[in-house]
């Protein structure tokens, strides 16, 4: 479904991402919020998210009641003045997916990380095809597969390349147009590991083509270099970014981030924490502007992200997601400001529509898929 946004929702949204990095100019603009705290000056735009017969309608809410059906969900941005020029951000959203278990929605992420486990290349393109052709059908509309190859070792273990293009030429429209405009000078390094430093996971990306290397055995990922132990709850995920905006290249080199695997009787999830700032990429111009704000939000506690999956006492389950980053403000970050600006007022309007209608045919057509298998 596409969303819907009501005029104060939508307006709200635009500021937030024209602010993000100058939170000051929207801390105290009454039309934004729809909470505030009165222990600690906390501001809060409250939403409350439904399905309805044509659309998802997004609405300024507050207070709102827990999500009682699927697709019910309680989005929130709050802001909090930390001091005269440091804020904290903190995101939340709530957003439930029906009866299913957290056991089994684990599952479903698990089984699809070792879905080569001791196939051929062959064999696991016609079973993808056989399993999900609807789905597939959808995502060729953007995506051409240049590689599936999978491996097998002396040790039992399975290696897995898959080599995804991101073609928009296939998908003409504002979202492809978007796509082709900030992924064509976008590289990306992004590869998990242990204590150890062990390897569990490689992603390279370049030139709208991105490449993913795992490897597993016996149904579960195990280490890169070969070995059979059993993947620990806590990795340091790495990661290597850059991209142009406008006439700038900006990026980073080095963010690492602490990931611990949550796992309960009743959850799932994954916790990552930015404790340590990266190598910054920016133009020669704005290098003299970096040292106090851009080490802000890995002080202290880091910047975080939580997705966890749980289920409420009505027997619902809830995909939540939490994040939270405090921003110092300083010229640097008001030439972040205006890079996001450009990047996000991009994105909204018709290019948003497309997005969302591409993702609605992919999960539509996933859901058709799996009850078909299912029946």
């Amino acid at each position: 479904m596409d969303p819907t946004r009501t005029p104060k929702a939508m307006a709200a949204r635009r500021k937030f991402g024209r602010h993000t990095f100058t939170p000051s100019l929207i801390y105290n603009d009454t039309s934004v919020w729809n909470y505030v705290s009165g222990r600690d000056s906390t501001h809060a735009l409250v939403l409350a998210g439904e399905a309805t017969p044509r659309s998802y309608l997004i609405t300024p809410r507050w207070p709102v009641p827990r999500p009682a059906k699927p697709a019910d969900g309680i989005h929130g941005l709050y802001l909090k003045k930390l001091s005269t020029s440091e804020y904290e951000w903190t995101t939340t959203s709530d957003f439930s997916v029906g009866r299913i278990s957290p056991a089994a929605f684990a599952q479903v992420i698990s089984g699809l990380f070792a879905a080569a486990d001791g196939r051929s290349s062959g064999a696991l393109r016609s079973q993808f095809r056989a399993e999900l052709p609807r789905t597939f059908a959808i995502l060729e509309k953007l995506f051409t597969v240049d590689t599936l190859r999978s491996v097998q070792d002396r040790d039992g273990g399975t290696t897995l390349t898959l080599s995804l293009r991101i073609t928009p030429s296939r998908m003409p429209g504002a979202y492809a147009d978007y796509l082709e405009e900030y992924l064509s000078d976008t590289r990306l390094r992004i590869f998990a590991s242990d204590a150890r430093g062990s390897r569990w996971m490689e992603i390279t990306g370049r030139d709208k083509r991105f490449v993913l290397r795992l490897r597993s055995r016996d149904g579960r990922l195990a280490p890169l270099e070969g070995g059979t132990r059993t993947m620990p709850d806590s990795l340091i995920i790495r990661s290597d970014l850059t991209t142009k905006i406008g006439l700038f290249t900006v990026g980073w080199s080095n963010l690492a981030a602490n990931l611990t695997i949550l796992r309960g009787a009743n959850e799932r999830g994954w916790f990552f924490q930015f404790k340590k700032e990266p190598e910054w990429r920016l133009p020669l111009g704005a290098r003299h502007l970096i040292p106090t704000p851009l080490r802000r939000p890995f002080a202290g506690n880091g910047a975080s992200y939580q997705i966890q999956v749980h289920t409420q006492p009505n027997g619902q389950t809830i995909v939540s997601r939490r994040g939270k980053i405090v921003v110092q403000e300083s010229p640097i970050l008001r030439f972040f400001a205006r890079l996001s600006a450009r990047a996000t007022g991009d994105f909204y309007g018709k290019t948003e529509a497309d997005e969302s209608r591409f993702m609605q045919d992919v999960f539509s057509a996933l859901r058709a898929d799996v009850t078909e298998r299912l029946d």
